[in-house]
């Protein structure tokens, strides 16, 4: 089979020309783009126009390098990168504690390059390094920003400020180079918040401040009641009995709790529900995940995960995601909007964002408290 050359889209192969030319001039470039907008195949051009160079590519999990590689075919049938050898940052950190040797290469490409700022990966990441002193090095990803980390900035750290191309997530929107989702907030815990509330008011011996409690509480309850639950949101907003929706969980205890209200959540879109799971712990997560994107039933597809998808792996016709793991960090936040962050959106797919903390109007647990009740 005839090798194809690979072809960029406008918005990397500015990218491309930018990070060429930068590493012209120094030793270290990095890229920083939303994920889903092709940084691997930036990587691919540049072992392809490279052939005489060896690539050491640096990232989180082979789950990733296999998906990317798979995706890769689709882009340039017959275009495998011989000269691009692929290691996780589990991995090389494994060889710098042992003192293993480690492969010999003329470019260090750190995939997800804001990892590199944990301490036992960076540390991996160094002795690749010092093991490669003449290397070039690049890196990639959608954010240099390490925000559970104080907030370092590891484009400035490990690139000295050197960032070749940047992109924001709303650019990427904007621009067409990336779908744009639809957000929806939904609440389902609220009715057993509001049963506690009716409790607490029924405790209040004085008769005229529990009429103002009752009616309080009446009108609360009648605007919750008007308002839809997650159930009626999910089948207002997916429409599709078949569609492929992901769903990212906080831990395996919830993860199993999602699963067993999968009918409960989904039932009204298609009582058939094919639910599927994958975990960074779990050892057959892989063929999960793979059933999941080959089920072309008349099924509702639902993958469940947990710390799998929020980076560098490809997912394509997505329809929806809900998003029930909670997180201060901007990374998996936007990551999942994206569909974590490489899954292919399809066009007016939904970002589905579950409540389940629901906090009383400060009216309401202001006078409770002051009249003892509590809410």
């Amino acid at each position: 089979m005839k090798m194809e050359e690979i072809e960029l889209y406008p918005h990397n192969q500015k990218a491309y020309d930018n990070l060429c030319a930068m590493l012209r001039d120094s030793n270290r470039a990095c890229v920083v783009q939303p994920t889903g907008t092709g940084k691997f195949v930036i990587i691919a051009k540049m072992a392809q126009d490279n052939p005489g160079k060896n690539f050491l590519l640096l990232g989180t999990n082979d789950y990733m390098y296999i998906d990317q590689m798979a995706n890769l075919s689709d882009i340039a049938p017959g275009f495998t990168p011989k000269n691009l050898q692929f290691m996780t940052y589990a991995t090389a950190m494994a060889k710098a504690r042992c003192g293993d040797e480690i492969p010999r290469c003329d470019v260090i490409v750190a995939d997800e390059f804001h990892h590199c700022g944990a301490p036992e990966w960076g540390k991996g990441v160094q002795y690749v390094v010092e093991n490669n002193p003449d290397a070039k090095i690049v890196g990639f990803s959608a954010t240099p920003i390490r925000y559970s980390d104080k907030g370092r900035n590891m484009a400035d750290e490990m690139f000295v400020g050197n960032i070749a191309s940047s992109m924001e997530l709303e650019e990427a929107w904007l621009d067409g180079v990336l779908p744009m989702p639809k957000y929806v907030i939904a609440l389902y815990d609220a009715p057993k918040e509001l049963g506690e509330l009716k409790v607490s008011i029924e405790k209040v011996r004085e008769k005229k401040k529990y009429s103002k409690f009752v009616k309080k509480y009446e009108e609360l309850r009648r605007s919750l009641q008007d308002a839809d639950g997650i159930d009626r949101i999910i089948a207002k907003h997916l429409r599709k009995r078949d569609s492929k929706v992901i769903v990212f969980c906080p831990n395996q205890k919830k993860l199993q709790e999602f699963m067993l209200l999968r009918r409960e959540w989904f039932g009204r879109v298609n009582k058939e529900v094919h639910a599927y799971k994958t975990t960074s712990a779990d050892p057959y997560g892989s063929r999960d995940f793979q059933e999941f994107k080959e089920d072309s039933s008349s099924a509702l597809k639902v993958l469940y995960c947990i710390n799998q998808l929020n980076e560098a792996v490809h997912v394509k016709g997505i329809d929806a995601i809900v998003m029930v793991r909670p997180t201060k960090s901007p990374v998996i936040f936007s990551a999942a909007a994206r569909a974590c962050p490489h899954i292919r959106w399809k066009q007016n797919a939904t970002c589905i964002r579950p409540l389940q903390q629901f906090r009383l109007p400060r009216r309401y647990r202001g006078d409770a408290r002051a009249h003892g009740t509590r809410l």
